[in-house]
């Protein structure tokens, strides 16, 4: 595939969410039944990834925002030696 062919299934995917569900099955019955499991196991660590990222970010964000009230609220006359 030439790479303007490239670029014009990308634009036509991104215009239209459907037409990539569509050329994703017609790739998927071109592949190896290997090569689909191969996907399938870098679909699934994907996922997980992104789950433990959103985890780790939410985590961070609450901690931040705890950190944050703690010091606006501050203790008057107790002294940080920092």
């Amino acid at each position: 595939m030439r790479r303007t062919d490239e670029l014009d299934v990308g634009r036509v995917a991104s215009q239209n969410p459907t037409s990539e569900v569509q050329l994703a099955g017609i790739f998927q019955e071109e592949r190896s039944s290997g090569m689909r499991e191969l996907i399938a196991v870098l679909e699934k660590i994907k996922e997980r990834t992104l789950k433990a990222m959103s985890t780790t970010m939410e985590e961070e964000n609450s901690e931040r925002d705890h950190f944050e009230e703690v010091r606006a609220c501050g203790t008057p006359g107790l002294r940080h030696s920092f």
